[in-house]
């Protein structure tokens, strides 16, 4: 389930952009810091963030909803590029760092 589609807030940005009140989106910029993961959530199971276990890291487990939110608000994008970093802030060996560069078919970009 992608749950993010059903709180208030994202409901409230997606009714802005579907109403026009925003004007066009040209840009945009997506950040989020609050999914943080411990050390020891990464320890609380030999499966967890390892290719094997999970198949991946941050853009399997949790980024995946906020990609979700993306498509859903802005559309899905022409051309992607992202920058993975494994292990970075964690002792794990998958992706715990990522950050995308996006192009939308009516030229506008953005970044997450």
């Amino acid at each position: 389930m992608f749950q993010l589609r059903v709180e208030p807030r994202y409901q409230k940005i997606e009714k802005l952009i579907r109403n026009g009140d925003l004007g066009e989106v040209v840009r945009m910029s997506w950040l989020i810091t609050d999914w943080f993961r411990t050390e020891a959530y990464y320890a609380s199971g030999g499966w967890r963030a390892t290719w094997r276990g999970e198949g991946g890291g941050v853009l399997l487990n949790q980024c995946l909803h906020n990609l979700d939110v993306l498509a859903w608000l802005l559309g899905l994008r022409g051309v992607c590029a992202a920058f993975c970093q494994l292990g970075r802030y964690h002792n794990i060996e998958v992706e715990d760092d990522v950050t995308a560069y996006f192009e939308y078919p009516n030229g506008a970009t953005g970044f997450s």
